[in-house]
């Protein structure tokens, strides 16, 4: 896309963009109840859930926080997603 200006002069083209509009995807940890205090949990499972079928994860990164402090406790660090 570009300008015409005055006399049909082609002024500067603009690049390409591409976008996507998508849904808001759901994100929870597996086996975890809000509002009581969960003992024992040795491993979380991260579940992403997206109604557009299109929108694939690629990558993925859980991060623990405190909810008092809001400390960093532990990461996964960013993983590429395995489809297999």
């Amino acid at each position: 896309m570009a300008y015409i200006g005055i006399n049909d002069v082609v002024g500067y083209y603009s690049t390409i963009g591409i976008a996507k509009y998508t849904c808001q995807p759901v994100i929870s940890l597996k086996g975890l109840d809000i509002g009581v205090v969960n003992v024992d949990i040795k491993n979380y499972i991260g579940l992403y859930h997206n109604e557009d079928f299109t929108e694939r994860v690629f990558q993925y990164k859980f991060d623990l926080y405190d909810s008092i402090s809001n400390r960093l406790v532990e990461s996964s660090g960013w993983q590429t997603h395995n489809s297999q």
